[in-house]
């Protein structure tokens, strides 16, 4: 599970500092970095964002496409999302790290809705 500061709304700005943290052991054998995750108000709803960067993603790489990786969004939902935080969570993975919310063209990102359960997590579908 990813330490947290803490999982609660963060206002526009600089994010904290936090040290990187390299994710093992997931099913495509890639290895992100995990950024510090956020809780967003969606619709009056919390949701967890956890975010990862991972450079092999890039399409330009040709190394890993959607399909590569698609099992490995439910393993690091379970994984990192908590048992007491957002039952919604939405998990990027990214080439490289672009701020919440800004359009970024030319960087690969996946981006995959799941929502937490007692058993870890169930995909939803974006």
């Amino acid at each position: 599970m990813i330490a947290a500061p803490s999982l609660t709304p963060r206002p526009a700005g600089r994010p904290p500092v936090v040290p990187a943290m390299v994710v093992e052991d997931l099913p495509s054998g890639l290895r992100p970095v995990a950024l510090p995750p956020l809780v967003e108000d969606q619709g009056g709803a919390p949701v967890l964002v956890l975010r990862y960067v991972a450079p092999e993603i890039a399409r330009a790489r040709g190394l890993y496409d959607f399909t590569a990786l698609e099992q490995d969004f439910q393993v690091l939902c379970t994984r990192d999302a908590p048992a007491d935080g957002p039952e919604q969570v939405v998990v990027i993975l990214m080439e490289r790290a672009v701020p919440r919310g800004q359009a970024a063209p030319g960087v690969t990102q996946y981006f995959e809705s799941l929502r937490r359960t007692p058993d870890g997590c169930e995909w939803e579908g974006l």
